[in-house]
């Protein structure tokens, strides 16, 4: 016995074996007993192991020299590492050549392969002895066949007929091996040679005729991990490529279909010159051609169709199929049924586009869905939103929640969010529109900020901006004006409610109108009728509620049927009105009992009256009959205590409140006789007034002499004063505007005035003989910037410096910059903006008190009171929305003087959140609704945003920007470069087209539709002051404007009319300037200077005074301000008519018309030419034809009063039209306006020939 030690591995276990052999056995057999000692884990082994023992020819590799392995089932007993085995290899194994045993083993019944013990272990000698007594004790005949050593036999030794002795000249041992797919089956001396059918792995075939037998575990594939192709022809149909994560790919079609590397569980399933992108894992294209889809675009797929693409990183995005369809990048989730050259852009998540032709959902539409149709359009940011098909629909940026249900050519705007549009034809809803429905028609359209609107079809009808909650429900050419909040047109043609007609209606009928400013107004139907005030009704043909309260019903008369007065009800029934019964015999005709408190008339027609009866006590009190026709009374005589208190008496004191006509000498005595109020005629007649001159050719401006120290003003009074000492003269009280008070010394000592509590006097220096003391001036101010409320009344103005360089204060005016009021404490303000009513201001202090940065200031009082707001920072510009609720301000330099940021607010400046990155900051602008913001950096580019300042995108290139301003929808846009050009925009900032030539431009402004613009230059060619530049074509040509000035800030009216600038006292370069306010109330036409010189306080005697032969005039403009005006003040356009004191302009000064006035003139004949502001009496007994001016100026207005019996007609020139209402005459010189006796019209001249009737009595008839 050997003892051998083997190392199973990679068990830890150790094998010492011996072999046993004994020769003494008498039945010899090839058997022998294998010993050895197997250790587990370093320690003896106790148990059952399964043991396999194969005989080799060779001590490593070789082949096995034993038929078969033995194994030992069921394991063998192990007794302290102690086993032994017999082991049989049979005949012929051990034949002499040298052989060694390889031992394998395992834990009985584990699954676990075998482990094998390495190196094998040779045989000794004592097994071949087998063999030799085999060989030695054979007698003849006796050895068997297995006892036959090999090649012991020849041929010869062969039976014939017994065996093969060869094949095709083979001979010895023939090897049949069965080929690849190719089974070998042996059955007693049966070989069966067929396609292989036995399980995997043993190279047996798959029948094409089909199989019988299968089992579970049969396949056709390959067990390594090489690509599996299916060819046609030798051509490639189906590739199978396995990956390292055991999901294969599937390639079926045309050999140029592609799939990138490293893909994992992805398909083509047949087409051609189809591809998956690197990344896309689990993705599919069903077939077609030339389809792809980019790299990452995981879980993608594509159906088949010709050309369609899904773009790197649109995971789960799905095209059904069609042509040419795109899927753009990051479209997670997205869908395109199928059609056309449709698109669905860039991040545009789980947007969903079914099919159609050349539709378009762009980036950044998350959720949008087109469902077919033609060059429909869903684009940017319009997430939510749903195009149900049709043709060239669209729905613009930002719009979200909308839908456009189908039809042709239908949009909604910008930010028009929960909008809806049903169908129909190029229906719009304009931008920021919220929550509007628009059913369908033609041509139907729902302007800016028009909220909560329904429009539910027709043609044409409009609902105008600001008219939230309006209602047209059809019809055609029907409007609601703007502002015309909770309006109803329910439908009809050409119906107007007109703006600021709040909660009115028009239900239907033809060219109804509801009138500016008529709350709750009704019209029920009809034709042509009119509800112009409040609470009014119209109803029937052409009836006029013109008045508060009125409720108008007219017949079809072809006339106008108006109200006189507020609260009637007027019915106009040419065949009279029933009550009671439908068959009226007069004009009233009740058939029942009326009661009554009162009646009112004649009593001519009243009939079978009991005056003895209980309600008359036999008589008539004076109280029961007050109008009562003097003619009806023959005898008798009245009682004074019996007449109407309206009855004059020849002894007692009577009021004359009504126009009265004295003919002939009416002579006024006693003490105790006085007329108030005016007196109407030339007044030639009038004597013995004081200053009036008597015997005719009088002012009729009564004179007082005044000798005493005080005197108290009347209104339309002049006082002489010729006292010894000084005269005090106090303005009236209570004045009306345009009262007039004047003065003239006759003395040495000369006259000063004396204003009331709440009254001030502001003028120009340079009355006649007086002079200004040193009263509280608001010029002479280092105003920095302005601001003003929408209808350019409410202003507020920041003065940088004050009077002692220390920081000035704020100004407000409430009247349109006539009085200014100083405001807020000491800081240096810088900027201001305010809200479109002036109530809600914002306001920066730049620097602050230590130089280290000044706060925000807001007030919500008109300027009243102010509050401190945000951190000190270098603040340079701010900006306000319309309703003064979302503020953007910028900081100049920055905490680190490297640049400041964008800072802005949702309440009010309350709170602010800081945006954009640190950039010096010089101007910024918002649109009405506060989300468009444009913002300019000094030395850098301008940035717009659309999402009230979250996010912002830079445009223009970088210049020294200085100020930007903006349209109220943030479309059109105008900035100013320092020394260079003028800029604008029309795309809310995208491109910039440059206006103007290089001047030191220093701020902007805009009206509300971006129309009219205004700039301010500040330095001049000359560094002497710049002019103020105006433009109406929004800024393609620009007018030169004002004076020289040190310009440092414009601001603008949302109609563009009225406008402020200003200039500062002592510039930054210690340039000099008057450091006024200036006003112009036409477009910049004409400037003047408010509070240009000084201004007296009320309650105490003022600074302004004359002296001896000195005058003057004082004119009450309202408000408490009363205006010095004589001719000698007047600067060429700087003064207005309603200024002007009576008697103080020359003819020479007077050039045309005056503006505002009328003069009238009285036509005999039976034709007239007429001219602008003239007025027409026509007295003549035939017709009177007035031909209207041949070149009007805009504005002119002309007036006639037919008082003859053969009435008027106004005729036209060529291209001269005139509308009353909504109509028309005809166009030119066959065109005309007709009246008779007593009817009037009053006409203004609109421009282009057009002429408006502003008012009109009477039947007016246009031709």
């Amino acid at each position: 016995m050997i003892p051998v030690c083997k190392n199973f591995i990679p068990l830890p276990l150790c094998l010492v074996a011996w072999l046993w052999f004994s020769s003494g056995v008498q039945a010899q057999t090839t058997a022998f007993t294998y010993q050895g000692q197997l250790s587990d884990g370093g320690s003896p082994a106790t148990g059952r192991y399964e043991f396999q023992f194969t005989l080799w020819d060779s001590l490593s590799a070789g082949s096995p020299a034993a038929a078969a392995t033995l194994g030992t089932p069921g394991g063998v007993g192990v007794t302290n590492g102690l086993f032994a085995v017999v082991l049989d290899f049979g005949v012929g194994a051990l034949n002499g050549q040298p052989r060694w045993i390889e031992t394998a083993v395992r834990t009985n019944g584990s699954a676990a392969a075998f482990t094998t013990v390495v190196p094998r272990q040779s045989v000794p000698f004592a097994p071949y002895a087998v063999f030799a007594t085999l060989a030695g004790g054979a007698a003849s005949g006796s050895i068997s066949n297995a006892a036959l050593a090999a090649n012991a036999v020849t041929a010869a030794k062969i039976t014939p007929g017994e065996v093969v002795k060869g094949i095709n000249n083979l001979k010895d041992a023939v090897t049949l091996q069965a080929g690849a797919n190719v089974a070998l089956n042996t059955v007693g001396n049966t070989i069966t040679i067929s396609a292989t059918t036995t399980p995997p792995g043993t190279g047996a075939a798959w029948g094409v005729g089909g199989n019988l037998g299968t089992a579970a575990g049969n396949y056709v594939g390959t067990a390594d991990d090489k690509p599996l192709e299916m060819r046609v022809n030798n051509t490639r149909a189906m590739r199978l490529e396995l990956n390292g994560a055991g999901q294969p790919n599937v390639i079926g079609g045309n050999t140029n279909n592609t799939l990138g590397a490293g893909l994992v569980g992805t398909v083509i399933a047949g087409g051609a010159t189809n591809s998956i992108g690197a990344t896309s894992h689990w993705s599919a294209i069903g077939g077609g051609r030339a389809n792809s889809i980019r790299d990452n675009a995981q879980l993608s797929g594509i159906s088949g169709g010709y050309a369609n693409e899904i773009q790197t990183g649109a995971q789960y995005a799905v095209i059904g199929g069609g042509y040419n369809n795109r899927l753009q990048s990051n479209g997670t989730a997205a869908v395109i049924g199928g059609g056309y050259l449709n698109t669905v852009g860039a991040s545009a998540p789980y947007a969903v586009l079914a099919g159609g032709r050349e539709n378009l959902i762009q980036y950044n539409v998350s959720y949008a869905t087109i469902s077919g149709g033609y060059r429909n359009t869903n684009e940017t940011s319009a997430q939510y939103s749903t195009i149900g098909g049709g043709i060239q629909n669209t729905i613009r940026s930002n719009a979200q929640s909308t839908v456009i249900s189908g039809g042709y050519g239908n949009a909604i705007e910008a930010n028009a969010h929960y909008s809806r549009v049903g169908g129909g034809r190029e229906n719009l809803v304009q931008t920021d529109a919220y929550y509007v429905t628009l059913g369908g028609g033609y041509h139907n359209t729902n302007q800016t900020a028009a909220h909560f609107t329904t429009l539910g079809g027709g043609l044409q009808n409009t609902i105008q901006s600001n008219a939230p909650y309006a209602v047209i429900g059809g019809g055609f050419g029907n409007t609601i004006a703007t502002n015309a909040a909770s309006a109803l047109i329910s439908g009809g043609r050409f119906n107007t409610i007109q703006s600021n007609a709040l909660y009115s209606t028009i239900a239907g009928g033809y060219q109804n109108v509801v009138s500016n400013d008529a709350f709750y107004a009704t019209v029920v139907g009809g034709n042509q009728n009119l509800a112009a005030g409040n609470y009014t009704l119209a109803a029937g043909n052409r009836a006029k509620a013109n008045h508060r309260g009125s409720f108008v019903w007219a017949d079809s008369t072809a006339a106008d049927f108006g109200s006189t007065a507020n609260n009637q009800f007027l019915i106009r029934a040419g065949g009279g009105v029933g009550i009671g019964t439908a068959q009226p015999a007069s004009a009233l005709h009740v058939a029942g009992t009326v009661t009554a408190t009162s009646f009112t008339g004649n009593g001519i027609g009243l009939t079978n009256l009991n005056l003895s009866g209980a309600n008359f006590g036999g008589q008539f009190s004076p109280s029961q009959i007050p109008n009562l026709d003097a003619s009806k009374i023959t005898t008798g005589t009245f009682a004074d205590a019996r007449l109407s208190p309206n009855i004059p008496t020849l002894n007692g004191v009577n009021t004359f409140t009504s126009a009265n006509t004295f003919g002939g000498t009416t002579v006024i005595n006693g003490p105790n006789s006085e007329f108030t109020g005016k007196f109407i005629g030339d007044g030639s007649l009038l004597t013995n007034l004081p200053g009036g001159g008597g015997g005719g050719g009088g002012s009729g401006f009564p004179w007082f002499a005044v000798s005493g120290a005080t005197q108290s003003a009347q209104p339309n009074a002049g006082y002489l004063v010729n006292g010894v000492a000084q005269t005090t003269i106090t303005l009236p009280a209570v004045p009306t505007v345009g009262d007039i008070v004047r003065v003239t010394s006759a003395n040495a000592s000369g006259w000063q005035w004396m204003t009331n509590a709440g009254q001030s006097i502001v003028g120009f220096q340079g009355s006649t003989g007086a002079v200004w003391g040193a009263g509280t001036s608001a010029a002479n101010r280092g105003w920095q910037s302005v601001a003003s409320s929408s209808d350019g009344l409410k202003l507020v103005a920041a003065d940088y410096l004050g009077p002692a360089s220390a920081g000035g204060q704020i100004y407000t005016s409430t009247d349109g910059g006539t009085t200014w009021t100083p405001r807020g404490n000491n800081h240096f303000w810088f900027a201001v903006a305010s809200s479109a009513d002036g109530v809600k201001l914002v306001a920066v202090d730049s620097v602050g008190t230590n130089f280290t940065g000044g706060q925000i200031y807001t007030s919500t009082d008109s300027g009243v009171t102010w509050v401190a707001r945000e951190n000190n920072r270098f603040w340079g510009a701010v900006a306000s929305s319309a309703d003064g609720v979302k503020l953007v301000a910028v900081d100049y330099y920055g905490a680190s003087f490297t640049g400041g940021k964008i800072y802005t607010s949702t309440d009010s400046g309350v709170t602010w959140t800081a945006r954009q990155s640190d950039r010096y900051w010089n101007a910024v602008a918002s649109s009405a609704d506060g989300v468009r913001l444009v913002a300019a950096v000094d030395g850098g580019q301008i940035y717009t945003s659309t999402d009230s300042g979250v996010n912002w995108t830079a445009r223009a290139t970088s210049s020294a920007w200085q100020s930007v301003a903006a349209s109220s929808d943030g479309t059109n846009l105008v900035a100013a470069v320092r020394g260079g050009q003028l800029f604008t925009s029309t795309n809310s900032g995208v491109a910039w087209t440059a206006r103007e030539t290089n001047r030191f431009w220093y701020c902007v402004a805009s009206s509300a539709n971006g129309v009219n613009l205004a700039a301010v230059d500040y330095l001049g060619p000359t560094f002497s002051g710049g002019r103020i530049y105006t433009s109406s074509d929004s800024g393609v040509t620009w007018t030169p404007r004002a004076s020289n000035r040190r310009w440092t800030s414009i601001a603008s009216s949302a109609n563009g009319t009225r406008l402020v600038a200003v200039e500062k006292a002592v510039d930054n370069y210690g340039l000099p300037g008057s450091g006024q306010i200036y006003l112009s109330t036409d477009s910049g036409v004409t400037w003047n200077a408010s509070a240009a010189g000084q201004f007296q306080s009320g309650g105490s005697p003022g600074p302004y005074s004359g002296g001896a032969g000195s005058s003057a005039a004082m004119q009450y403009l309202g408000n408490g301000v009363w205006q010095s005006m004589s001719e000698s003040q007047l600067a060429a356009g700087a003064v207005k008519t309603a200024q002007l004191a009576d008697g103080s302009v020359t003819a020479a000064k007077i050039s045309g018309p005056l503006p505002g006035s009328l003069i009238w003139r009285s036509v005999a004949g039976t034709t007239q030419s007429a001219v602008g502001n003239t007025g027409y009496l026509l007295a003549n007994a035939a017709l009177t034809t007035v031909t209207l001016p041949a070149t009007p100026a805009v504005g002119d207005v002309v007036r006639v009063l037919g008082t003859g019996a053969g009435g008027w007609a106004i005729a036209q020139n060529a291209g001269q039209q005139i509308r009353l209402g909504a109509t028309a005459s005809t166009v030119g010189v066959a065109g005309n306006a007709s009246g008779g006796q007593w009817a009037a019209l009053e006409l203004v001249h609109l421009g282009g020939g057009v002429f408006v009737a502003v008012s009109h009595e009477g039947t007016i008839t246009l031709n």
